[in-house]
């Protein structure tokens, strides 16, 4: 099976096994769902947990840039105002590190916002859609 992987020509691994009829066009099948097709592996999840859709997503999206729970609740808060806000984040961000706070980011400011309004930092994103999102 390592083999298919490797192979360069369909017939001349063909000759060289004395494979013919069905077990070439086997050879063919493989050949071409492991070289040609593009194929897009998924699993159906009947579960509608939005926290669990949420840890599926980062997990899934890990191998390129990796999101963290502030990363969706600036977009959650960035569709929901239509001003600048992700901007406004990183510039305030930025002045705490001028400051002399270097250890301060993004997730530290909106744990400190969601504190001073009161609110919950655990992170339930059924909770930040509803209670965070403008009408």
């Amino acid at each position: 099976m390592g083999d298919i992987l490797e192979l360069e020509s369909v017939w001349d691994y063909a000759q060289e096994h004395d494979l013919k009829g069905d077990r070439l066009k086997l050879l063919e099948t493989l050949n071409k769902a492991f070289h040609d097709k593009q194929l897009i592996s998924f699993f159906e999840e009947t579960e509608k947990n939005l926290n669990k859709v949420l840890n599926i997503f980062i997990r899934v999206n890990s191998g390129g840039v990796k999101l963290s729970y502030s990363d969706l609740l600036m977009s959650i808060l960035t569709a929901s105002f239509s001003s600048d806000i992700r901007e406004k984040m990183n510039e305030l961000v930025d002045t705490l590190k001028d400051k002399g706070f270097p250890n301060v980011g993004k997730d530290q400011v909106l744990k400190t916002c969601l504190l001073l309004i009161g609110k919950d930092t655990t992170f339930e994103l059924k909770i930040l859609i509803k209670k965070y999102q403008r009408d």
